[in-house]
């Protein structure tokens, strides 16, 4: 069952993803590089932007690629594939990320294996890792492959084979802690057909999980455990003419159940917060057009959700609006090719036109994330571009007529900046705020603007911060402002909520209650008066659940106020506040 790396992917394709924390994500697949080889892409977001981090390739191999991630914490990943040496073999691939760079630990794989690949990973701790895939025997039988990685080196589980099979491949796994993983795939036997299969794991072997048989061609290729004794998984269902159905799977404590999804050919992915919320994407496809599908499961039924396919020339949204006096002004993005680019609106009466945006010279791509209009003549809006050489911020004034370039300055040191949040008190005092990576951390970027030009601020951040981000700012006069975002104590931490105070002269560090999740960053500000501020943002509870929290300025203390939840919701995000 050897597989070829091979696919279209001259510009990328991502194959994996994972969000320790809100707004840390690592995205994972593969490139062509100038000489058409396929080489591992991993790319990180901070919240802002994606910037894309080098991997090394192991040494010899003629291609390789990346099939899953998981990470435990903000410096710690473990990614996982595999690599074609220069005999056509394949072999497993592994990387880990240890908050600064990637390192290959490869893992040896069962002896007598030809071939093989790690499909998918998943991380209880940053010392507990299990990685699932397949190799091939001498016989060339695709058989299950799990690993565990202890942080220092890889050891190989057996798994079990389903009685009357002849070869399995696992697809997708989830470990809820280190005693209790569920892996998912499919088995064949010697004749017809192939069939979904489960593996579960109790801290000491895998056993197979009794599954319904069915008449049809089934695998599963995800799964999600938001407990130690549920799981959801997703999967494709097909028969001998080519019809395909999505599929989806619920295991309550050791019995499985599979079902028709309500909707779309095949289920991808799926991501489970709790029982009683998850959703899978995957494709559809009406007319022989593949388009993208959603599903969303409320805890009793699960519903179809089509994202509405993308326009001719490619998709576009807008992200921020700001209306002085009636008149709106919005911003985003389009992507009409491979690349994206800014895009605005102006309201005119019950007119939206857009505007022409110019783009910085030798840009590849771009987008607009905020923007803030203090009259019907001046606008500023910002966000951040790509060229060959990186990532870097960007700005654009509004004069009543048309968008015009203003070029921010980059901190010293930076080889990577954006901005994400802006305030004009008028239209000669601007102040910006966003994120830089210096070699060894990502630090706040303040940028103040005066008119004509920008200038860097310095900034403070909490003592002993190993990385920090600004995602709002909001000026109730020119001497005062207020900018909102997070920050993390340690490499192994969450965030928390800081706030950056300008009192005319200099910043000065402020930090607000701090809700009792792991990761609770401000992404929202706004001061109605110099005393008088609300700053809003979203806590990943204990629990696994989303929680809304706000913080308000009266006078010189910030208080966490209470802010209730709809009824019926398991989770609540909280972006943006205006007062």
């Amino acid at each position: 069952m050897q597989r070829a790396l091979d696919g279209p992917v001259a510009n990328g394709q991502m194959s994996g993803e994972s969000c320790p924390v809100k707004r840390v994500c690592t995205s994972v697949g593969t490139s062509q590089n100038r000489a058409g080889h396929l080489v591992t892409l991993a790319e990180r977001w901070n919240g802002t932007r994606w910037k894309v981090q080098p991997t090394p390739n192991p040494a010899g191999s003629q291609a390789a690629a990346f099939s899953g991630v998981s990470c435990a914490s903000t410096s710690a990943c473990l990614v996982v594939g595999a690599y074609e040496d220069v005999n056509g073999h394949l072999h497993p691939l592994a990387e880990v990320w240890n908050g600064a760079t990637w390192k290959v630990v490869n893992p040896a794989g069962p002896n007598g294996a030809s071939d093989g690949a790690l499909e998918a990973a998943s991380c209880a701790t940053s010392t507990s890792c299990t990685a699932v895939g397949y190799t091939d025997s001498a016989s060339g039988l695709a058989q299950p492959l799990s690993e565990t990685w202890d942080g220092q080196a890889w050891t190989v589980q057996p798994v079990p084979l389903p009685s009357g099979s002849t070869s399995a491949t696992l697809l997708g796994v989830s470990c809820v802690t280190i005693d209790h993983c569920t892996a998912v795939g499919s088995f064949a036997s010697s004749g017809y057909p192939v069939s979904e299969l489960a593996e579960s794991w109790n801290g000491s072997e895998w056993a197979v999980a009794p599954i319904p048989p069915t008449s049809e061609n089934t695998v599963l290729f995800g799964v999600s455990c938001p407990s130690a004794g549920e799981c959801f998984a997703v999967g494709e269902l097909s028969d001998n003419q080519g019809s395909a159905a999505a599929i989806v799977g619920y295991d309550d404590g050791g019995t499985w159940t599979v079902d028709y999804a309500p909707g779309g050919a095949a289920l991808e992915s799926i991501s489970c917060p709790s029982i009683r919320s998850c959703t899978a994407v995957g494709v559809q496809q009406p007319s022989n057009l593949p388009m993208p599908v959603a599903e969303v499961f409320d805890g009793t039924n699960w519903t179809v959700e089509s994202p509405p396919p993308p326009p001719t020339g490619g998709r576009s949204g807008l992200s921020a609006v700001s209306c002085p006096g009636g008149m709106c002004t919005a911003v985003g993005t389009a992507s009409p090719t491979t690349y994206s680019k800014p895009i605005s609106y102006l309201q005119q009466g019950t007119d939206w036109r857009l505007q022409a945006i110019p783009a910085p010279a030798g840009s590849e791509d771009g987008s607009l994330t905020a923007v803030s209009c203090s009259s019907s003549t001046f606008c500023m809006s910002v966000g951040g571009y790509n060229n060959e050489s990186g990532s870097w911020p960007l700005a654009e004034t509004w004069n009543g007529r048309s968008w015009n370039l203003a070029v921010p300055v980059l901190p010293e040191g930076a080889d990577y900046a954006t901005l994400s949040g802006v305030s004009c008190s008028s239209a000669a005092a601007c102040t910006a705020v966003g994120v830089y990576d210096n070699p060894t951390e990502l630090l706040p970027l303040i940028e103040t603007w005066n008119g004509s030009t920008w200038t860097v601020q310095s900034t403070t951040t909490p003592p002993g911060t190993v990385g920090a981000v600004l995602f709002g700012v909001s000026c109730p006069s020119p001497s005062t402002c207020f900018a909102a975002g997070g920050y993390q104590k340690s490499a192994d931490a969450g965030n928390a909520p800081f706030i950056e105070r300008w009192d005319g002269s200099a910043w000065q560090t402020e930090l607000p209650p701090s809700p009792s999740g792991e990761s609770s960053p401000l992404s929202g500000i706004s001061c109605a008066a110099v005393a008088s501020c609300v700053a809003v943002g979203t806590d990943n509870t204990s629990s696994g659940v989303y929680e809304g929290f706000a913080e308000n300025l009266n006078g010189s203390t910030w208080t966490e106020q209470e802010t209730p939840s709809p009824t019926g919701t398991d989770s609540v995000f909280v972006n943006g506040v205006s007062c």
